[in-house]
């Protein structure tokens, strides 16, 4: 079940970004942007259903509605993962953005998620990067769930941007079960 209090007390934790509303539909070329030409997509009138409010941005910047900055939205995403305890066929997410950000940015994005993600339960990043000249990390609770993806991209239509996961729901909820239940499984 979604926790919408948590996607509220990000928004509000998250301070030094700015939150706009954003689109939940995109045009087929934004979406292929972070969405290999393989991944499912869902048609909605002549657009397409977010993924995740990086697509949202994307948008945003190429319709030349967005500025440089640090930005959050609130939106459902939506996916065709198997359905099992962590992987849903719609959720909601807190995005955070930096448009024209780098390195020092992502730092900046991963050191306040990991702030937001530790009122609730002890987190690590762990590297994710595959390819040269990527840079990806993941929030993952001790336990092994992956909070969050957080890394530094660069499309022609957009420049660069960190990208960042503020919180998704119901993923934080079932973390935070798994990690006081794992203290349960010691006694």
């Amino acid at each position: 079940m979604i926790d919408y209090q948590k996607i509220a007390d990000a928004i509000k934790f998250y301070q030094g970004y700015q939150y706009i509303d954003v689109p939940w539909v995109v045009s087929l070329d934004t979406m292929y942007i972070t969405c290999p030409p393989e991944c499912t997509i869902f048609p909605f009138l002549d657009k397409y259903l977010v993924a995740s409010a990086e697509q949202s941005f994307l948008q945003l910047i190429k319709d030349k509605k967005l500025k440089n900055g640090k930005y959050l939205a609130a939106t459902p995403c939506f996916r065709d993962d198997l359905v099992d305890a962590i992987h849903h066929k719609y959720f909601m997410k807190v995005e955070l953005i930096n448009i024209g950000g780098g390195h020092k940015q992502l730092d900046e994005i991963l050191q306040d998620s990991v702030k937001f993600f530790q009122q609730y339960l002890p987190v690590q990043i762990v590297e994710t990067s595959t390819k040269p000249n990527s840079l990806s990390f993941d929030i993952n609770s001790f336990t092994g769930i992956e909070l969050g993806s957080y890394g530094l991209r660069e499309h022609p239509d957009t420049g660069p941007w960190v990208y960042g996961t503020g919180v998704a729901e119901p993923r934080l909820t079932y973390a935070i079960e798994q990690h006081y239940n794992s203290f349960r499984d010691i006694k």
